[in-house]
Formats: C-alpha cells, structure tokens, sequence
C-alpha cells in the first residue's frame, strides 16, 4: 500500500486540518447558534482568532441593526433546514471585529454529528465582485449615455455646406457641450459655412445652456462660419427673458425652414451675417 493509498486516521483532526486549507471562510454552528468551528480563512475575513469565537453567538459577526432580527431567521431556518443559499434576491453584509462591513453570499446546510442537529455556514466576500459590476455598470451606463447623445443630437446634411443639429427634449450642460464639440470638429473636418442648431423639439434651457448656445455661435463664426438659432417656443422664449439672458447676439428664425432659407442665401451669397 502506497502512502496516498493510506487510510486517514483522526477523522476530525484531518477534516480541521482541510477546512483550514479552504479558500472560503468556514463556520459551524449548534443549534442554538453558537460557533463550533472556525476556519483560518474566516479568521481572515473577520479579523477575529478562532478562541476569540468559539461558543459565541454566531450573530457577532453581523452587523448590529440586524442582529436581533437574525435570532428569529435563524430559528426559522432550524424548523425547516435544508442546504441552500441565505438570503437570495437580498444583499448581504457580515462585520468583522473592527466593525466595518462587507458583503457576503452565505450559504447554509445542515449536518448531524453525533445526532445532534448543527449548521455549517460558508461566507465568501464579494467586495471584488461587486466592484467589478459596479464598473461594468458604469461602463455599460457611459456607452448607453454617448448612444443616446449621438441619437438626440446628430448632425445632419440639408445642402451643400449647411448642416442642421436638431436637439430634442431636455437639455443640460453636458449634453449641449457635447452637441457643441461634435459641431465643431464637423465644421473644421467638413467646412460647414453654416450651422443651424434647431430646438423646436426642446423642453425648455436654463442659464448654463444659453451660454453654451452662445459659446457655440461665437465659436463657429470664429471659425468662419455662421451659426443660425431656430425654433425658439414661446416658453422658452419667456424662460430667457425671466432668466435675463441676452440672446441677441445670436442670429434666430423662428422656424427652421425660415432658417434654413436664409443659410442658403448665405451660401449662395457669400455675404456673412
């Protein structure tokens, strides 16, 4: 008989001895939910010795506004164990020693030792995978937002050197910045001698949005273009003039087909505004 073949004496020194060895955190408990073991990977995790937990209440390692509430769950789930995990659909949090908190998946499942009901609890921190899903969301929440910039403010083609920036609902300043720059690099990469911002599809402006508006006219003239503002409402209309916003220096039309005709004039023209 080889070494490896050999049978495993004291059972339960060779099982502490492989629990230690796991890459998850470890915990059995009685009945009544005191710890009974302890493994060295939930020592990590918790920052408490194994001595230090040993016959305590498995409920110090949660944290304290729920604590209370866990007796009761903790009874319910003796009426009625099973293997599962704890807590689907619900985040979970554990508490180490110095009181701080992290999130957990738990898995629960019942064991008889020596016909005595007990509990094993597996703990694995998913501070790492909830970082990683709260980037992708971001990621996913940035590509989502630059899609829809792109749908609400594309650049369109109407003749021969005039391009059209239609915004649509409600602006704010990241947005009308964003249109700005997109207009702006298709003026230079296209030579656009007249851009049309038409905002007969929006809500309504505030102060930041005016000056953007403002911006993105004295920008395109210094570019040698002109800029033409069409389809101001009647609410925005009041809202600019509540708001003490001087608009005057922007060439407007009430209507883009208005402004449209006179792009063309410029064009054929080649007079400036």
């Amino acid at each position: 008989m080889t070494v490896a073949e050999k049978p495993i004496a004291n059972t339960a020194a060779t099982l502490a001895t492989v629990l230690d060895a796991a890459p998850i955190g470890f915990l059995l408990a009685s009945s009544n939910g005191t710890i009974q073991h302890f493994n060295k990977y939930a020592e990590r995790l918790f920052g408490f010795t194994k001595q230090e937990l040993l016959n305590k209440n498995i409920e110090v390692l949660l944290p304290d506004h729920i604590r209370d509430a866990h007796v009761a769950m903790r009874n319910n789930y003796i009426d009625d164990a099973w293997p599962r995990m704890m807590g689907t659909g619900r985040e979970l949090y554990a508490q180490r020693k110095d009181g701080s908190q992290f999130p957990v998946e738990i898995g629960l499942g019942p064991v008889d030792i020596d016909g005595v009901l007990h509990i094993t609890v597996t703990v694995v921190d998913i501070t790492e995978k909830r970082q990683l899903e709260a980037q992708k969301k971001s990621q996913l929440e940035q590509s989502h937002y630059q899609e829809l910039m792109e749908l609400s403010s594309p650049l369109l083609s109407v003749w021969q050197g005039i391009k059209v920036l239609p915004l649509i609902g409600t602006l704010d300043s990241i947005r009308t910045q964003d249109a700005m720059e997109k207009a702006l690099t298709c003026m230079a990469e296209e030579q656009i001698q007249v851009l049309i911002v038409d905002i007969t599809g929006v809500l309504t402006v505030d102060t930041m949005v005016s000056d953007h508006l403002i911006r993105m006219a004295t920008a395109v003239r210094l570019m040698g273009g002109d800029c033409i503002l069409t389809g101001i409402s009647p609410e925005i209309a009041r809202t600019v003039i509540q708001l003490g916003v001087d608009l005057s220096t922007l060439h407007t039309r009430s209507s883009l087909a208005d402004g449209l005709a006179l792009g063309i004039r410029i064009i054929e023209t080649g007079t400036r505004l």
